[in-house]
């Protein structure tokens, strides 16, 4: 069995990376909502463009952090269930 030495603060550190995660990945995603509606009513240029490309990066960089926190949330929980006390 591959079993890893639980840290003392594995339970928070997951915690903290997935309302990381969500915070960033909503606030870019608003970022990105509200950008292209200022593009819808003519206002494209460069900047524009810029601005859509990286809060787009931010947002994939929130999914991908809340996804990789809530998955070692769920090995953290499955692991307290599995050990005998």
């Amino acid at each position: 069995m591959n079993h890893k030495e639980r840290k003392p603060g594995d339970q928070l550190k997951a915690m903290l990376m997935t309302v990381t995660g969500g915070i960033l990945g909503s606030g870019m995603g608003l970022g990105v909502l509200v950008l292209a509606l200022w593009g819808a009513f003519g206002h494209r240029n460069s900047m524009w463009l810029g601005g859509i490309i990286l809060m787009l990066v931010g947002t994939v960089v929130g999914i991908v952090l809340f996804i990789l926190g809530m998955k070692r949330q769920k090995q953290l929980n499955k692991e307290d269930e599995n050990v005998q006390r």
